[in-house]
């Protein structure tokens, strides 16, 4: 397989330089590879799938985003799962971003046992956004949808690269203008009031490494037990997925407070890195009635709140979201 170097554009098609694009996702794609000694096909390593005759496979699984996390943020993970014959399984799984037009990564693997299969995935939830097992036909719409999304904004990955994951997805019907309205349009599976955010900043393709846009997101959610909530959250492993929830004094009428953290990541630019110091990226308020959860950015409100989802599952619903940015917050400041 011929290496990528740097500065040469990503062989995904984005038409960012590699360094920009995919550098970091396919080497942690290929460290947890190595880990265990398993090879990830992706198809932003150049590497195919390989998949024949998916059709004649039945469907075993299918995965679509976590429903709260979509609405939230219109980021998550979509795929499919099918029995190959002699009971060995293929999968690809589409992650899908919004903000980035359509779909982002997408990764399979064929003739795999059933522990591989499971081993697999679970890897991949702490590589690629949210998600949940669902309907076959929910899984479809997001991935076809995405496409669509993505072509309709001149975006898309080589033809050849992609269609060996999508020989594994059924296709719904009609055509690419009504999946793409099923997912973005009037009456979609993405909130009207997301996708005027969405719309209104788009991605740059330059944008450096290491960074993103800031859209300042809040989630409210409803809940019956504010101290069972409360509790809950405290229980939550301390580094959990790389993050951490560090509880500090509630203000007054607050039953708790949580500073959601992490490490700075290599190569970060603030002064605080030197000295230890750990990069706040939102927080989760508890009050009676509702938890708020905020965040800097939608990648990082998706990883807030599908963790959030993960640990208190039906114990908290959501109920609205708001999203700001620093130019909003300037004119209203």
């Amino acid at each position: 397989m011929a290496k990528t170097g740097r500065n040469e554009p990503c062989p995904c098609g984005s038409g960012k330089k590699y360094k920009a694009c995919c550098l970091d996702q396919d080497r942690a794609v290929r460290a947890a590879s190595e880990a265990r000694g398993v090879a990830f096909l992706s198809s932003k390593s150049q590497r195919s799938l390989e998949v024949r005759d998916a059709a004649g496979w039945s469907v075993a699984r299918a995965y679509v985003p976590v429903a709260e996390v979509w609405r939230s943020t219109g980021l998550g993970t979509a795929g499919i799962v099918r029995r190959q014959p002699g009971d060995r399984y293929a999968y690809a799984l589409f992650s899908i971003v919004l903000l980035e037009r359509g779909i982002g990564v997408m990764v399979g693997k064929r003739d795999m046992s059933s522990q591989e299969l499971e081993e697999e995935i679970a890897d991949f939830r702490s590589l690629v956004p949210p998600f949940e097992e669902g309907p076959t036909e929910l899984a479809a719409s997001f991935v076809w949808g995405a496409r669509a999304f993505g072509e309709s904004e001149g975006v898309r990955f080589p033809p050849s690269r992609e269609a060996q994951f999508l020989a594994l997805v059924p296709r719904p019907p009609g055509g690419a203008r009504q999946w793409r309205e099923r997912l973005v349009g009037r009456g979609g599976l993405t909130p009207p009031r997301l996708m005027r955010v969405i719309e209104a900043n788009p991605v740059e393709l330059e944008l450096p490494q290491n960074m993103e846009v800031v859209i300042f997101t809040e989630m409210s959610f409803d809940l019956d037990d504010a101290a069972a909530v409360a509790a809950r959250t405290r229980e939550i492993p301390p580094a959990y997925g790389g993050f951490q929830f560090h509880e500090t004094e509630p203000d007054e009428g607050e039953v708790a407070f949580f500073e959601w953290v992490r490490p700075y990541p290599k190569g970060h630019w603030s002064p605080l890195k030197v000295l230890g110091g750990m990069q706040l990226l939102g927080s989760v308020r508890i009050v009676e009635g509702s938890l708020v959860a905020e965040a800097k950015s939608l990648s990082m409100a998706a990883r807030l709140a599908g963790m959030l989802k993960e640990q208190l599952g039906e114990a908290i619903r959501l109920r609205e979201t708001r999203w700001s940015t620093p130019e909003d917050l300037r004119q209203t400041g």
